[in-house]
């Protein structure tokens, strides 16, 4: 087991978590394998069921079973495990990047994801990651079949649900329309 995050606070009334990701962490937070938080000596199971980006080093978490603010007061200090994997090396696939670091070795994999905006009415689905130096993209197809590049700045993304393969966004005026 190799710790990868600290839960800083609960934040919300919904079981909610603000986590500090650590800096020397080898491997990233695969969303599709459990991350574990021991309890009396065991370590516990959780699957991450929402994200949200607060920054570089911070994430907003939804843990399947935490469901309420009392129950992540519990998990206050708790220190986040994920399984030691590829002998500790940082592998690709769906490690959670935030939209600040994501690169070519480090790839977010939510292409096929919907997206929709929640301040205009837009729907598509990720169809392409673009790593453009400085400025990474993704690429999403709209309902009119259209392609438009979305930067992919914590400023845009409102949040990610790795369980239902949902992103939502909520962009300027006229970003999309571009």
């Amino acid at each position: 087991m190799l710790p990868v995050a600290r839960v800083v606070k609960s934040s919300g009334d919904k079981g909610r978590v603000i986590i500090r990701l650590a800096e020397d962490a080898r491997v990233g937070i695969n969303v599709e394998e459990p991350v574990f938080i021991v309890f009396d000596g065991l370590p516990v199971p959780f699957f991450i069921e929402e994200s949200e980006s607060k920054g570089s080093s911070q994430l907003t978490v939804k843990l399947e079973g935490i469901d309420n603010s009392d129950l992540s007061e519990e998990i206050k200090g708790a220190i986040i495990y994920v399984e030691k994997g590829d002998k500790g090396r940082k592998q690709r696939g769906r490690y959670k990047q935030t939209p600040d670091t994501c690169n070519r070795e480090n790839d977010i994999d939510v292409i096929g994801y919907s997206v929709s905006d929640i301040k205009i009415n837009f729907r598509g689905v990720v169809s392409a990651l673009y790593d453009y130096p400085g400025n990474p993209c993704i690429g999403i197809t709209g309902e009119d079949g259209r392609e438009r590049l979305l930067p992919l700045a914590a400023d845009f993304i409102v949040s990610v649900n790795n369980r239902k393969r949902e992103i939502l966004i909520e962009t300027p005026d006229g970003l999309l329309d571009l």
